[in-house]
């Protein structure tokens, strides 16, 4: 109870934010990563120039959908990343998520 960052949240607010969460996690999946590529791909041709002048947080912030896509990229590249790092650190990283 003292490390829930979510009991102050109001009961809509974290189910929101809650299924943001979900949905970033599925999103790890290795089954969607072609899908994500190609929605990154479309946002950064509509958005180009905002991205190329460094003004993301203006695309970012323009809609849940926008927002949730970045999210789940984020996650995304952190758990595709992981097997990059030295392998001490990549074995000890792992072993800690699934404890």
């Amino acid at each position: 109870p003292d490390t829930n960052v979510f009991i102050k949240l109001d009961k809509d607010l974290y189910k929101e934010m809650r299924k943001g969460i979900i949905a970033a996690i599925l999103h790890t999946d290795m089954m969607k990563h072609n899908d994500m590529i190609k929605e990154l791909g479309l946002l950064y041709q509509m958005n180009s120039e905002q991205f190329d002048n460094l003004h993301a947080d203006q695309i970012v912030l323009s809609s849940g959908a926008t927002t949730q896509t970045i999210m789940n990229a984020l996650l995304h590249c952190a758990d595709i990343g992981n097997p990059m790092k030295p392998w001490d650190l990549c074995y000890q990283l792992a072993h800690l998520c699934l404890d």
